[in-house]
């Protein structure tokens, strides 16, 4: 379910959005269950990500009520595939956090 919701989002390339190439992408702001914000981070977070919040987002439920910042990237490989993840520099909580 989380690669479906990912797949909504348009690549840089679809839309243009190279640096410099035309207006920033969109910003989204998205609720949902903690638990589904957990596995989706552990679907696109690079498995090697060692930054603090990266290791909060993966292993830890979100605070009820709690918002995170992150950038989604969505790129195109080889043959036209679609690559989704996290940046690992970008993910940072907004308003409470992960649960102890």
């Amino acid at each position: 379910m989380s690669r479906a919701f990912a797949k909504a989002f348009p690549s840089k390339l679809e839309r243009g959005w190279a640096a410099g190439a035309g207006p920033d992408p969109p910003c989204i702001i998205v609720g949902g269950h903690s638990l589904w914000f957990r596995s989706f981070f552990r679907e696109f977070i690079p498995d090697k990500a060692t930054e603090r919040y990266c290791v909060e987002a993966k292993g830890k439920k979100l605070r009820n009520g709690g918002a995170v910042a992150f950038t989604l990237r969505c790129v195109v490989g080889a043959e036209g595939v679609k690559r989704y993840k996290i940046l690992p520099d970008s993910v940072r909580p907004v308003f409470m956090g992960w649960s102890k």
